[in-house]
């Protein structure tokens, strides 16, 4: 059997004609069941393979969605599969382009690149303000379809974690479980909007079970790692020390995890620890760490249901094009 190299190939194997065809393969129009059936049986039989370029050039249409990054990091690329996921059912392809967010000149280049490519949208993964500010100027001059990927910083057309319900949720679930002094670890500045969102679900949870708030600061400007360590020395200073404690990341949980027990504090019998995130490593950690996992992959199904009704002049659903995903918990042995 020949491979079909076009359509008629395929209509002259179904037996049927070449705009039936095109009506399959483009799901417009009415096809009957049976015809259907045969037109994808003779597709499946000859390998047939669409030319997205010959289908963009025929339509005038771009059927490329351009992802920009700066991180190739987990969480991200689980949004993305997801994403490519969604798009692919709508015979979308996806191009990740990468922008090391160093400076303007970087912007410019990674907007030449797309300007060449000429894509049906674009999503940009969240990076610091005056970035997404620079982007957003960049992208609605040249006129492209976008989102901002879980962006606590733009205001409209990001679809978002719900992190404040996120580490409410734990807060509260710590303590349900008898634990009475909840300490929280994270970024404290109004400006790191990622941590403000975290900070407020904690305090809003503590209030409403009338416990105290225990706020340990995270130093920022070195790694995950490092801040753990220096918290767990933070940690073992308090006098009555915390029963539990809700931290930023995953990263911090595992460090301070560390730390604490080389100076033979337990877990969780002397203090419960609750990461944020859900990384791989948390269910290898010792013990496996309870978590607040991202809504990776829901978030990535949403964003690119969002960029086909953008790229198809819909208007927004009614949560609009920012709706926010509430995390789920994950409860292992730390807690």
């Amino acid at each position: 059997m020949k491979t079909a190299t076009n359509l008629k190939d395929i209509a002259e194997v179904a037996n049927v004609s070449v705009r039936t065809v095109a009506r399959v393969l483009n799901k417009n129009g009415y096809v009957s069941t049976e015809t259907r059936q045969k037109v994808t049986e003779a597709i499946q039989r000859l390998g047939y393979r669409p030319n997205r370029y010959a289908r963009s050039l025929r339509k005038q249409q771009s059927f490329e969605i351009a992802v920009v990054s700066w991180t190739y990091d987990e969480i991200h690329m689980e949004k993305l599969r997801a994403l490519e996921t969604a798009i692919r059912k709508r015979d979308y392809s996806m191009t990740l382009l990468f922008d090391p967010m160093k400076s303007p000149a970087d912007v410019n280049h990674v907007m030449e690149e797309l300007h060449n490519r000429n894509p049906a949208a674009v999503a940009i993964i969240n990076r610091p303000p005056l970035a997404e500010e620079l982007w957003t100027v960049k992208l609605n001059e040249a006129g492209f379809a976008y989102l901002f990927i879980d962006s606590e910083y733009a205001r409209d057309n990001s679809p978002k974690t719900d992190r404040q319900q996120g580490i409410f949720d734990a807060v509260e679930y710590l303590a349900s479980t008898g634990r009475e002094r909840i300490a929280y670890v994270g970024t404290v500045e109004s400006s790191q909007k990622v941590g403000v969102a975290r900070l407020r679900g904690y305090l809003q949870a503590v209030k409403q079970h009338h416990l105290p708030d225990i706020i340990l600061p995270m130093d920022t400007h070195v790694s995950r790692w490092e801040a753990g360590q220096a918290v767990a020395e933070e940690f073992r200073k308090l006098t009555p020390r915390p029963d539990a404690v809700q931290m930023y990341s995953d990263e911090l949980a595992m460090s301070f995890m560390h730390a604490i027990q080389k100076a033979g504090v337990r877990i969780p019998e002397d203090v419960a620890v609750m990461g944020f995130d859900d990384r791989r490593a948390a269910r290898y950690a010792s013990p496996p760490l309870s978590t607040v996992k991202q809504p990776n992959e829901e978030l990535g199904k949403v964003i690119g249901e969002l960029l086909l009704r953008k790229i198809n002049g819909e208007d927004p659903p009614e949560e609009g094009w920012s709706p926010k995903i509430r995390p789920r918990l994950v409860i292992r042995e730390s807690t």
